[in-house]
């Protein structure tokens, strides 16, 4: 989520979006910087407190939206210690805090027809050394780990039978 006051200057506020990868530029007015900063918070508002699906179409949207700017912060390469700090999966070996060694790719290739299934899961692989920070992040509400986490239990709930 991005703090900022709709009093910052316009040279702020692009700095902002430049930081947080938002496409924003000189030619916009401030009201639609402001509108993309908007729209950026708004993917992580996310509160799926009565157990119901999430939009699955939406979710496709923000993780789009986000994996970029994810994808820059994030570097998973040069690890060679993995972990998953999604939700177990039944009927399948993945399990929250399972502890994978290999490349990421390496993995993603093991773990292909769950990741098939469950696409969110690709997302929840994290370098061992992070495991404490990415366990965080997906237990906070507001925060995209914690979208795909919420996405991957969904998922698990709508594919299983009772």
């Amino acid at each position: 989520m991005i703090d900022y006051k709709k009093t910052d200057k316009k040279a702020e506020l692009l700095k902002l979006c430049e930081k947080n990868g938002i496409k924003a530029n000189e030619d916009m007015s401030k009201e639609e910087i402001i509108s993309e900063l908007d729209k950026f918070n708004a993917a992580f508002e996310i509160k799926p407190s009565d157990n119901s699906m999430v939009d699955s179409e939406e979710t496709e949207k923000v993780i789009g939206e986000k994996e970029q700017t994810v994808e820059k912060i994030e570097n998973m390469e040069g690890y060679d210690r993995f972990a998953y700090v999604g939700p177990s999966i039944p009927e399948t070996t993945l399990r929250e805090g399972a502890i994978f060694r290999g490349s990421l790719v390496d993995i993603q290739e093991y773990l292909s027809d769950i990741i098939k299934k469950y696409p969110a899961t690709q997302k929840l692989i994290v370098p061992v050394g992070k495991l404490a920070e990415y366990t965080n992040k997906v237990k906070k509400a507001g925060n995209v780990y914690n979208l795909y986490y919420q996405n991957v239990i969904s998922a698990v709930k709508g594919n299983k039978e009772v």
